[in-house]
Parts: C-alpha cells; sequence; structure tokens
C-alpha cells in the first residue's frame, strides 16, 4: 500500500529540534508495499529540516492539538515509564526491567529472551550500573507515545553515551 500526501507542517519544539508532520487524508494506492509517496515539491521544502536517522516524521489524517494541561500528563506518565524502567535496569532486577520490552522486541540480532539472558550476564558480570537519563522528547499520538532521550550508561567495567 501506498500512502499519497498532500499537506506538510514543519514544526520547530526548540531551537535545535525539527519534526516534520504531514497531515492530509492519505489514500491507497496499488504499488509500492508500505511506502509513502509524497510530491516532489514537498519534499524539497522539508529536506533542509531532515537529518537522516535523526528527525521524528508523523504522518497522520488530521492535526490534533492538545492541551498544554494534556500534554505534560502525557510527558509526566512518559518520563515516569521511563525512570521505573532506569531502575530496574540500575537495581539489576532483571524481571522487572524486561517487562518494558514488547514480544517483538529485537535487537543487535537478538529477541525479547535472548536479551534478558544477555542482560541476565551483564548483571552477573558488573559489579555496579548506573543508567541516568536526560533531555527526554515524548511524541504522542492516540494510545501511543514515543520517547527519545539521552543516556549515560556507567558500570565497573563499561561506559556507554548515546541516544535511545
Amino acid at each position: 500500500m501506498v500512502l499519497t500526501t498532500s499537506f506538510t507542517v514543519s514544526v520547530r519544539l526548540r531551537p535545535t529540534i525539527q519534526i516534520i508532520l504531514i497531515v492530509s487524508k492519505v489514500r491507497a494506492a496499488q504499488a509500492f508495499g508500505g511506502c509513502v509517496v509524497v510530491r516532489n515539491e514537498v519534499i524539497k521544502e522539508v529536506t533542509q529540516y531532515i537529518k537522516l536517522q535523526k528527525t521524528p516524521i508523523i504522518i497522520q489524517d488530521e492535526l490534533e492539538l492538545s492541551t498544554p494541561e494534556d500534554m505534560k500528563k502525557i510527558s509526566d506518565a512518559t518520563t515516569q515509564m521511563i525512570e521505573k524502567w532506569r531502575a530496574s535496569w540500575q537495581a539489576k532486577n532483571i524481571d522487572d526491567y524486561i517487562t518494558f520490552y514488547d514480544e517483538d522486541f529485537k535487537s543487535n540480532g537478538m529477541d525479547v529472551k535472548r536479551w534478558k539472558t544477555f542482560k541476565s550476564a551483564l548483571n552477573q558480570t558488573y559489579k555496579e550500573i548506573k543508567v541516568n537519563f536526560s533531555k527526554p522528547m515524548i511524541f504522542a499520538y492516540k494510545n501511543y507515545a514515543i520517547a527519545r532521550f539521552l543516556q549515560a550508561y556507567r558500570s565497573d567495567q563499561h561506559e556507554d553515551f548515546g541516544e535511545k
């Protein structure tokens, strides 16, 4: 199924954060499975704002505005969930930690069962784990929320910093 669209909004959240929101009554076409088709002039218009693998692109039927209060509730709930995930990981509570992963989860060639085994082994290897997150960016749509944030990880044997 191909989705075609005709209306684009570029939203600047902060000076360094840009999202592209494509709003349209989309119509299905029979051509490329799973692809989204956007007119060339729209692509030219938004290209300057897109950083590959960094810029979220949200496509939806209509623009739904939320009140600041609703946005704060979603942000707070999502941040609390991330904090519970972080705390369970840091405490090496593998059973609580793994509940934050969907049964369809995949990372580095591992499904959720293998991920649990991998993380359990790391918990045995590392004496201490410290995980901190900052600058959460939360996108919500209907019953879904997507969070991106910076993560600082440190153990007695390994240190890492990156975007999640």
